[in-house]
């Protein structure tokens, strides 16, 4: 048939398209036993290498399985391992391989981080696939129908922690991505949009903890100036003993990672009820000023310490420890400074927009002149 043929949607996840009924789990874990594994290794030239393989023969596994002559799935079959295994002969896969071939855990690590993820409501990719495709039917994205915990098990392909040192060697392995495809097409999971999606939601979770300067406008190096609003993390060193004085920075790490789901969205709403306290600057007609991000005390704060942004766990623990009075002051000379810059920069605006556009001249010297008008972009704080 193809590329495209007939979806399944199995509550297991043993690959079959005949007619017979599909093979749960247990029963197909029970093939990797020995004497009830399906004779495709017999006469199968054991012991070919893979980069030998031509990559025509990959791309024709996957997309033509039904034109593969016998001696194309014996040379497949001849890599022994399970990349070679679904790319030859997809519907004999065990549940085991695969796992193995879609880059997730064994089944039984898989079905416990489903159940802790989902508090035991579910326990198959499939329960969890289907609750997120639904979400993004619905809503466009998978929070809040799916917990934090949900979406970073979605975004890690099933795994419990960022761990993919068990995969390294299949990751890039010739027919590897052809093998994920043919599987994955054939199960209808992972789905690429939901995949996509969480992977995404957990990058802008990752950059709000752990935050790093970025570069508007392409001015100059990082600059302490271009910090955000303290984030989850600023708030989590504020409830440490002695504010994590006694942590090395790997441990604050650490003892973030090992809070819950549910105690982490504690700091995220206090970064949420925070973050929109001082706006992005605007002129009076509303256009954003260039080259201020959202300005705070904090970024006052930053510049002051002078230790950049490989001194960021540092400037942390140092703005904690600061009184509230003291933050308060940092934030009212926040607010000035941004007066301040609006000011001056409104004003370069409305002398730019009274001179009216630069005079073209015909001499080379003249032209070779940068132009004063607006478009030059405002002195870095």
């Amino acid at each position: 048939m193809g590329r495209r043929e007939q979806r399944r949607h199995p509550d297991s996840f043993s690959v079959s398209t005949n007619a017979q009924p599909l093979v749960p789990f247990a029963m197909a874990e029970s093939r990797d036993r020995e004497g009830d594994r399906p004779d495709t290794d017999a006469d199968s030239g054991q012991g070919v290498d893979a980069t030998g393989i031509p990559e025509a023969l990959y791309d024709k596994a996957q997309n033509h399985q039904d034109q593969l002559t016998h001696e194309e799935r014996r040379l497949l079959l001849g890599r022994g391992d399970a990349i070679g295994k679904a790319l030859a002969h997809p519907d004999s896969l065990t549940a085991e391989e695969t796992h193995r071939v879609l880059l997730w855990p064994p089944p039984d690590v898989v079905r416990a981080n489903i159940q802790r993820a989902t508090g035991g409501s579910l326990s198959t990719p499939h329960e969890l696939y289907a609750k997120a495709k639904d979400a993004l039917a619905h809503g466009g994205k998978l929070e809040p129908t799916l917990s934090h915990a949900e979406i970073l098990l979605l975004a890690r392909s099933l795994r419990g922690t960022e761990d993919w040192s068990a995969d390294a060697g299949n990751l890039h392995a010739p027919g590897a991505s052809q093998a994920r495809e043919l599987i994955s097409h054939r199960l209808g999971v992972p789905d690429p949009r939901v995949a996509v999606t969480a992977m995404l939601y957990q990058r802008d979770r990752s950059a709000t903890v752990f935050p790093y300067p970025s570069k508007p406008l392409g001015r100059g190096p990082y600059s302490p100036a271009d910090l955000p609003h303290p984030s989850p993390l600023h708030h989590f060193l504020d409830d440490l003993p002695d504010r994590g004085s006694h942590l090395t920075d790997r441990g604050v790490v650490s003892a973030w990672t090992r809070l819950s789901a549910d105690q982490k969205d504690v700091y995220y709403a206090r970064f949420a009820a925070t973050r929109g306290a001082m706006p992005c600057p605007r002129t009076e007609d509303g256009e954003s000023v260039p080259g201020m991000a959202e300005y705070s005390g904090f970024k006052v704060f930053a510049k002051e310490t002078g230790l950049g942004a490989n001194g960021l766990l540092q400037m942390l623990r140092r703005w904690v420890d600061l009184t509230d009075e003291q933050r308060v002051a940092y934030d009212a000379r926040a607010v000035a400074e941004v007066a301040a810059f609006r000011a001056a920069y409104q004003q370069r605006r409305d002398a730019a927009a009274r001179s009216g556009p630069p005079v073209e001249s015909t001499s080379k010297s003249e032209s070779a002149e940068p132009s004063d008008g607006v478009s030059s972009p405002p002195p870095s704080l």
